[in-house]
Order: C-alpha cells, then sequence, then structure tokens
C-alpha cells in the first residue's frame, strides 16, 4: 500500500489503515518530500504572541505507526502497470495507492500579502507594529472570489483588531467578501454570530463585494468601487497539481466517486485538496481519507493477500533499460 503526500489526509489514511485494516499482511509506505508535518490552522495564532503552530517530525510517525518512510514525491502514475514514477526518477511497483498531496497555494490578489500559514506570520507581526505605529491606519481583509474556506481571513480579522485595540491603536479595520454575509456558508445562525464579533470589534463588514486587485492606499473591487486600505491581507487560493497518468480537471484536481476511488482507474484513490471537491480544509480533508482508506481496507482484503512480488525490497535498486530507477513500493 503506497500512500503519496505528508499533509493531514495522508496521515489520517495510514491512521485508520492501521487502526481498522488487521491483515498483517498490508505494509504502508508513506511518500513524501517533507521531513516534518504542520498543523496549519494554529499559525494564525502565531502573529499573536501564540505558540508556533504545533508539528511533529514525520520520521516518528512512521515509526510510531509502523510505516516506512519514502523520501520522494509524485511524478507520475503508471496505471496499467500499477507502478508510479518518482520526481528523482525511480520507478515504484504499488498494490493500491492514495493519492493525497494536497493542493498549491498560490496568491490570487495581486498587491496583498497572502497569509499561507506559519511562513507568513512574521508579515502579519509587521503588519500590527507597523499600524501600531501609524496615526490611523486602514487594514482591509479581502476574501478572494476563489477562497473556498474564508474562516482564517476571519481569524485574523478578530485577532487584529483585537491586538491593536490592546495597543491603544485607533484603526479602521474592513473585511471584504463576495459572500452575501459573513461566514454564510456555515448557515444563518452561525453566520449571525460571527456579524456581532465583528461588529463588537469594530470591523467593518463590505458583503457582495468582490476584490479585484490593491494599489496605492486602496483595495480595488471588481464593480469599480475602491476602498481605503493602507495593507491589504488576503488568503491564497488552492491550486491542483497535474500528475502525469491521473485524470483531472482544468485546474489540475483529480475527480473521485463517493469512496476516493479515482475515476477511471483501478486500485488508486485521492483524498484531501487534491480531488475536485470544492472546500479545501484539513477537517474535510481527514473525513474523506478515513472514507477513501475504508474503501482501500476493503480491497486490499478482496485481495486476501498482497502478492509476494512486492514484499522483499532489495538491498539496490536496480536500473531500467530507460535509466530510472525501480524498486517495490507496497
Amino acid at each position: 500500500m503506497l500512500v503519496a503526500g505528508g499533509g493531514v489526509a495522508a496521515l489520517e489514511a495510514c491512521l485508520f489503515l492501521r487502526a481498522y485494516v488487521t491483515d498483517n499482511d498490508v505494509d504502508i509506505d508513506l511518500l513524501t518530500p517533507n521531513q516534518v508535518f504542520s498543523y496549519r490552522p494554529l499559525s494564525v495564532l502565531e502573529s499573536f504572541g501564540g505558540a508556533r503552530a504545533w508539528s511533529m517530525p514525520l520520521d516518528r510517525f512512521a515509526a510510531d505507526q509502523d510505516v516506512t518512510l519514502v523520501h520522494d514525491a509524485l511524478g507520475a502514475v503508471l496505471g496499467p502497470e500499477r507502478a508510479i514514477v518518482t520526481t528523482s526518477g525511480v520507478r515504484c511497483p504499488y498494490d493500491l495507492l492514495l493519492v493525497a498531496i494536497g493542493a498549491r497555494p498560490t496568491p490570487q490578489l495581486p498587491g496583498a500579502i497572502t497569509f499561507r500559514g506559519s511562513a507568513d506570520a512574521p508579515l502579519v507581526s509587521r503588519l500590527l507594529d507597523d499600524a501600531s505605529d501609524r496615526l490611523r491606519p486602514r487594514i482591509a481583509f479581502a476574501v478572494g472570489p476563489a477562497t473556498s474556506w474564508p474562516l482564517p481571513l476571519y481569524e485574523l480579522a478578530l485577532l487584529t483588531a483585537g491586538e491593536l485595540r490592546a495597543r491603544g491603536a485607533r484603526c479602521e479595520i474592513t473585511l471584504v467578501t463576495p459572500e452575501a454575509a459573513p461566514l454564510e456558508l456555515f448557515g444563518a445562525r452561525a453566520s449571525a454570530l460571527v456579524a456581532e464579533l465583528l461588529e463588537a470589534r469594530d470591523v467593518t463588514v463590505i458583503a457582495n463585494a468582490e476584490p479585484l486587485s490593491v494599489g496605492e492606499g486602496e483595495l480595488r473591487l471588481v464593480d469599480g468601487r475602491s476602498i481605503g486600505a493602507d495593507r491589504v491581507v488576503s488568503l491564497p487560493r488552492a491550486a491542483g497539481r497535474f500528475v502525469e497518468g491521473l485524470p483531472h480537471d482544468h485546474e489540475g484536481f483529480i475527480p473521485v466517486d463517493p469512496h476516493g476511488l479515482v475515476d477511471g482507474m483501478g486500485r488508486v484513490y485521492a483524498a484531501g485538496d487534491i480531488t475536485t471537491f470544492p472546500f479545501k480544509q484539513g477537517g474535510l480533508a481527514t473525513q474523506q481519507a478515513d472514507v477513501a482508506a475504508s474503501a482501500i481496507g476493503a480491497c486490499a482484503s478482496a485481495l486476501k493477500r498482497i502478492s509476494k512480488t512486492y514484499c522483499g525490497r532489495a538491498p539496490m535498486p536496480a536500473r531500467n533499460p530507460s535509466g530510472s530507477r525501480s524498486v517495490p513500493i507496497h
């Protein structure tokens, strides 16, 4: 069994398989270039004096879950051959494959601070320090049209308002969103509660407004309006990853059935942000991983025993005629 990815969906799938698949012949290999797993939702707190987001070395996870960690990345899938080729040129056979490589966070609002996680926490910290030194800073938090999960931006807006108030700074904070109401995807009751929180912290909400770009001292909207803003903060859009050999839509996301099985492919599953599911969020990704892992476990049981061809590990990888290395992966 091969799991490609090092994020929350990939790790959740490994945990599920170890907890619920009792066949001792099932080996799990985790293919990822990452050395560490970081829990990104907590990264919004780092700029406001919170501890760094929780993280864990992947080798520790692998040892704890009896998973073989392979430091490489998915380059291509050879479906008919039940093999992959990694980005370093290694050809690896598999029995069952789960693709959980996530999406690429890319800026969507030119000129704005794009908050992607811990790496961008220092930018927000500098924004707070700069705002404290200004007479009346204007900060806009802009929900871009390609933002499928805007919750972190609302958290940043509320935390910024509270932090600057605690510092005694007078500021104008605006939240601009294409939504009809704040966080409307959570339902009317939750939306009303969030609206009350924003109002209590003097955060002005401009709804039904789609941000376009950031200019000198302003945030431009698609409808031609502009909003005064010295600094603008936005979230990235999730971009797909075009993996050779896998079906994908025009943005690089993988279509799957309700069980996570990749359309048109046998024994290949996908879960998390890399799929065409419109909402990209860690909790939802883990649920998708559980569903896919359950289907994989059922498939593994149906296969009874993984072929002994893939059970042994050669001391040194052999080279095939094309020059790429070939190693067994379960």
